[in-house]
């Protein structure tokens, strides 16, 4: 009678923990997909696509404000305009346009950015910003690169253009005019003070180019939140 009792004891309980079993193995299932969820938007995720969509965009809006305000400037001087206000007019519409581009383009990240959170829309803007600064950086330093090249090899051929004139029997009179001559101290004051100028102005548009850019890409997710809602 022992045995018998023993065994219905273990049967009992076998039948009194196994769905006990399955129902926790069921309860942390469902639960496993909610808890999911509900981390996955705390997360922050980068999205490149929207950080080169901001890029292509602000490089191409930077290049056609250039191209309009170097039109206007030449129509200008052409008509009889002060031709020593060309290179300071540039300048300031130089920056004026980056501002409006970067703006622009932190726009068009946050927009395309897919996500309701402004602060990921400022970070985009702010990354657009930066790429669309490092590859103007980039081509300017090119260019300077090779207009400075150009004036040191220009240089260099000055004393053998010279030499040559020797051998040749030409008078050295007509080589002078092609040697390089020195800069005074006034022109190299004047030098200095156009790029301390420019480079301060630079800064500051650069600094007002982020701000732009973040706020427009703030703006970007706000437009993108406000379209999802009209939607739905």
């Amino acid at each position: 009678m022992t045995m018998h009792e023993d065994d219905r004891q273990v049967r009992s309980s076998m039948t009194h923990t196994a769905p006990g079993r399955t129902a926790s193995v069921e309860s942390t299932r469902d639960m496993g997909p909610a808890s999911d969820l509900m981390v996955a938007p705390a997360g922050w995720r980068l999205s490149w696509g929207a950080v080169f969509a901001g890029v292509i965009v602000a490089l191409a809006v930077h290049l056609v404000l250039n191209l309009l305000g170097i039109g206007i400037g030449l129509a200008g001087a052409r008509t009889g305009a002060g031709m020593e206000w060309l290179g300071t007019g540039f300048g300031i519409w130089w920056t004026i346009a980056g501002i409006i581009a970067a703006a622009v383009g932190g726009w068009i990240a946050g927009r395309t950015l897919g996500s309701a959170d402004r602060s990921d829309g400022m970070i985009h803007g702010l990354l657009s910003w930066a790429g669309a600064t490092l590859v103007v950086a980039f081509l300017l330093t090119t260019a300077a690169g090779g207009i400075l090249g150009a004036g040191m090899q220009q240089q260099a051929m000055g004393p053998l253009g010279e030499i040559t004139g020797q051998a040749g029997g030409a008078p050295q009179q007509q080589q002078q005019p092609g040697q390089p001559q020195q800069p005074s101290q006034q022109q190299v004051e004047q030098a200095a003070g156009a790029i301390s100028g420019a480079a301060i102005v630079s800064f500051v548009g650069l600094l007002l180019g982020a701000a732009a850019a973040a706020y427009a890409g703030r703006a970007g997710v706000t437009a993108a939140r406000r379209a999802l809602q009209e939607a739905i």
